[in-house]
């Protein structure tokens, strides 16, 4: 079970292509090899414990390609930021600092985002009987521009694990994350951990829906802790095209008050 953390990704696209088509596809004993090609826009807005809301907007664009239990992608975002100008941007297209520095009240600020690599390798389900287990690595390249923060200018490096078990139509789950953080320059970053655990649903042949807790440690002592509620629906509308909605909801400063995104996902045969 692939855990899509709009707070990303862990992943809020580090997947992004880890949308539950994907989901669906894992849990059988086949795999579905070949190219995938994934788009999605994601809204999240927070006052991350200031006075004033981080609005960040995010198109992003995921390439995928599954070799047998290997997955390859390669994510790259554009982003539109409006909030304050101390608020910079992390791996996970979120507010990872919020600094008391001198500047406008308010500006917006857009331009492409750094580009995500991951590899993730899924264990044989033979070896596993019931249980399903993912084991992903991640590197965040500074793409960005720095000077408008849309980057913290150095790259991060994150493993994650994700472990299923089904039982019918449904597929509790459990996903372990650590994230390494280079740091930049002017400010230290401190290495995090994130933990997500919740159930996927087959509601039917073509719906597929998910529910899960989400919980990051903050990366510096600006923000808070981040605890959060997630759900998305999957329409897996033929083979080749799925369609995933989904929203979270912050439960602490440390998180953004509402998320929602849409990813449409098109495999090429």
């Amino acid at each position: 079970m692939k855990v899509f953390f709009p707070a990303i990704a862990a992943l809020i696209f580090s997947a992004c292509a880890s949308t539950a088509g994907a989901q669906e596809n894992k849990s059988s004993s086949e795999k579905d090899n070949g190219f995938t090609i994934s788009t999605g826009f994601d809204y999240s807005s927070g006052k991350y414990g200031t006075l004033q809301s981080t609005d960040v907007h995010v198109t992003l664009t995921d390439l995928s390609y599954q070799s047998e239990n290997f997955r390859f992608s390669a994510t790259l975002p554009y982003l539109y930021i409006k909030g304050p100008a101390y608020a910079v941007i992390g791996s996970n297209n979120l507010p990872v600092l919020i600094s008391p520095k001198a500047g406008p009240n308010t500006v917006s600020r857009s331009g492409l985002g750094d580009i995500n690599l991951a590899t993730t390798y899924s264990v044989p389900n033979e070896k596993l009987g019931d249980f399903d287990l993912d084991i992903m690595a991640r590197v965040k390249l500074p793409t960005a521009a720095i000077s408008s923060g849309l980057s913290t200018g150095a790259a991060d490096f994150a493993l994650s694990t994700d472990l299923s078990y089904n039982i019918g139509s449904w597929s509790p789950f459990v996903s372990l994350g650590y994230n390494f953080f280079g740091q930049p320059t002017g400010y230290s970053l401190e290495n995090s951990a994130s933990i997500s655990a919740g159930t996927s649903v087959l509601v039917s042949e073509k719906l597929l829906a998910i529910l899960s807790y989400n919980y990051a440690e903050a990366s510096s002592s600006s923000i808070a802790n981040s605890h959060e509620i997630f759900a998305s629906a999957s329409w897996l509308s033929n083979d080749a095209l799925t369609l995933t909605g989904y929203g979270g909801l912050g439960l602490s400063s440390g998180a953004p008050d509402i998320s929602i995104g849409l990813v449409v996902s098109w495999k090429i045969r």
